[in-house]
């Protein structure tokens, strides 16, 4: 998948943003992608365990439709405004659902405290 995301232009080196890392993985194109997109819709889906909604941000309805079909869970996204989520947020939701959050930001965290 590395060669792919190389030949697509996804993997980008250089310093990009606040983190300055070596590397940028650009996800806003992967609909530009379709087959990359299912694949990592796969991959992400074995990580989608014990939630009855998923949610995204603006940047991520992409990857947050994907693997919505993927898994066969609801999806409800952000239209990406500075308003409450009341009027940001577009799908059907009710409180108590546990939600996974897909984001537009991929990197690997060995140990995290909520």
């Amino acid at each position: 998948m590395i060669k792919e995301f190389l030949r697509t232009g996804l993997l980008q080196f250089g310093v990009f943003g606040v983190h300055q890392a070596p590397f940028k993985l650009n996800l806003s194109l992967l609909a530009s992608y379709p087959r990359i997109l299912h694949q990592i819709a796969q991959e992400t889906s074995s990580l989608i365990q014990g939630v009855d909604r998923l949610v995204c941000e603006a940047s991520a309805v992409p990857m947050g439709v994907a693997v919505s079909l993927e898994v066969n869970i609801p999806l409800v996204y952000s239209l990406g405004t500075d308003q409450a989520g009341v009027y940001d947020l577009i799908g059907a939701y009710d409180v108590g659902h546990p939600t996974a959050l897909i984001v537009h930001v991929w990197e690997k965290k060995t140990h995290q405290k909520l």
